[in-house]
């Protein structure tokens, strides 16, 4: 594997905080899974402190999440601002953190995080064979706490979960009107199955794509 220098590093994190500013920040994303006669959901909140844990990489103390971020946003971040962790792990999570700012368009499976891995935080993953990410409740939501260069299978509690649906709003709306993925051959009718989801979230019954595609 190349060594990813701290320029490379940087250009990767300005590239994923305008991504996740525009994709993810200040939204819920609600992801409905099912495997044979299992078939449950959970809610993520993506507010500008969590972008930093998503990084992976060491800042100053001095630096808040949110002041992070927002340099990150304007292309402010230096070789000097940040660190690699120890651990080898902040290039895996530069590796996919691409990818995973469309969470809401790629995430195929979710879990229940299996507690495999020292240094990570999590309750629940989601994502796809070669990319995670992690999510830590707390109070009604889960929010995003790392990414990961992983198969989902390889660290959640066995069965994993299929992705049926995945939904979005903005933080201050009440119900979810924007589907940004539904597993083949189902249609809304079929997740509103799942209990509780019919009261969150507003498409009509008809729908069988994507109200928003994925670019």
């Amino acid at each position: 594997m190349l060594q990813m220098t701290k320029t490379q590093a940087c250009r990767v994190i300005h590239n994923c905080a305008v991504a996740y500013c525009s994709n993810l920040e200040n939204r819920n994303v609600l992801f409905v899974a099912e495997r044979d006669d299992v078939k449950e959901f959970f809610e993520a909140l993506f507010l500008a402190s969590n972008f930093h844990h998503l990084t992976g990489v060491v800042i100053s103390r001095s630096i808040t999440a949110n002041a992070f971020y927002n340099r990150a946003i304007d292309d402010r971040i230096t070789e000097n601002d940040i660190g690699f962790s120890h651990d080898g792990t902040t290039r895996m999570k530069l590796d996919v953190l691409p990818k995973l700012m469309r969470i809401q368009y790629i995430a195929r499976m979710v879990g229940n995080y299996d507690g495999s891995g020292n240094y990570l935080m999590a309750d629940k993953i989601a994502g796809t064979t070669t990319a995670a990410m992690g999510f830590k409740k707390d109070g009604l939501y889960y929010y995003p706490s790392s990414a990961l260069k992983t198969d989902v299978k390889n660290i959640t509690i066995k069965p994993f979960l299929k992705v049926s649906a995945v939904f979005v709003k903005g933080i201050n709306d009440e119900k979810y009107c924007e589907m940004t993925y539904i597993r083949k051959g189902l249609s809304i009718t079929d997740i509103y199955n799942v209990p509780d989801v019919r009261n969150k979230v507003d498409i009509p019954p008809s729908s069988t794509t994507p109200i928003a595609m994925s670019n």
